[in-house]
């Protein structure tokens, strides 16, 4: 069961993370380019979809032995709310390039809080739920 769940919830963060990077062009505030992002968005999306979807009551078809529509529909949930949290377009002007790397510092200070914060948590959840 906990191989399946993992395997189920590698695949879907994989999968959304290449949409929301590739796609969509977004890219971690503070941290230029496509590998740093890659990494950032494929670890929220995996540790979230994997410690939530197991939580989530069993719904949808079962493929060897995971019902895997709880976790899409949470790793989905959680890349619109990463796709909305940070603007993906590239500044037009110097004067808006400034204005963003102001405010650049304080989303990635929000970011790595919430980061960790989002962390601990779920490995909490992920733990109560397999131990228990």
């Amino acid at each position: 069961m906990i191989i399946g769940e993992l395997i189920t919830a590698l695949i879907i963060a994989v999968l959304l993370s290449l949409l929301l990077a590739a796609a969509f062009g977004w890219e971690r505030p503070g941290r230029p380019g496509l590998l740093p992002s890659l990494v950032f968005l494929f670890f929220i999306i995996f540790i979230t979809t994997w410690a939530v979807g197991g939580w989530m009551s069993a719904f949808g078809p079962e493929i060897l032995g995971v019902y895997w529509l709880p976790f899409l529909f949470i790793g989905l949930v959680v890349a619109l709310i990463l796709a909305a949290a940070v603007p993906p377009r590239r500044p037009r002007s110097a004067r808006e390039a400034v204005r963003q790397a102001e405010t650049a510092s304080e989303a990635q200070a929000a970011l790595g809080a919430f980061f960790w914060i989002l962390f601990v948590g779920l490995i909490v959840l992920l733990a109560v739920r397999y131990t228990a």
